[in-house]
């Protein structure tokens, strides 16, 4: 349900042998509807963070708070994994349909902006989006420790221990996005991105 692909070089979905045209309509709704995707990912984030986070104020003993660290990589996957597929669109734009003379040029306007600002990869969706989870990570971290006090139990260093790690695969995920937004990295980086190769005897 989440997600819409689009894959560059076949023909429009639903449309066999669509023509040029259809086919650009449909890779430009395709952006849209991936933006709005990418949005959705934050909100559904701060949903579920809003939820943890309220069960721990009610319940300050229980150490619930420290579960939703563990829950946020998954969403940062997903949103990565999304923005990366954006990319692959506006890149198959470009080089399919945006040649000179063809009246088109939005895309290949943006991204000679991109490559302008090469030395600030740091754009400003991935400082918010991914501030977000990270921010709601540690505010989660704090609350579990601050509930806790002076009573930290096994299971409350257990979770520590893997908090710190799914912040870290947090903070990879989007790591993998500024590197491919500079180049330097391929969509398959993302773990649910690649295609499997068939098994070797």
């Amino acid at each position: 349900m989440i997600d819409h692909e689009v894959r560059p070089g076949s023909a429009t979905p639903g449309m066999p042998g669509a023509s040029p045209e259809a086919e650009y309509v449909s890779l430009r709704d395709e952006i849209v509807k991936r933006i709005e995707l990418r949005q959705q990912y934050v909100a559904i984030s701060l949903a579920i963070a809003g939820a943890f986070l309220g069960a721990s104020v009610a319940f300050s003993s229980s150490p619930v708070a420290l579960v939703f660290p563990l829950l946020a990589p998954f969403l940062a996957i997903g949103w990565a994994q999304n923005d990366l597929r954006l990319w692959d669109v506006a890149q198959y734009i470009r080089e399919r349909f945006e040649k000179p003379g063809s009246g088109l040029g939005w895309e290949t306007r943006a991204q000679k902006q991109r490559e302008a600002s090469r030395n600030s990869p740091w754009r400003l969706v991935v400082v918010s989006h991914g501030g977000v989870l990270v921010f709601t990570q540690v505010l989660a971290v704090a609350l579990g420790l601050l509930g806790a006090r002076s009573c930290l139990r096994a299971e409350h260093y257990v979770l520590l221990a893997l908090d710190a790690i799914a912040i870290g695969a947090v903070v990879a995920a989007l790591r993998v996005v500024i590197r491919r937004r500079t180049g330097d990295v391929s969509s398959s980086d993302v773990p649910g991105s690649e295609e499997q190769a068939p098994c070797r005897r």
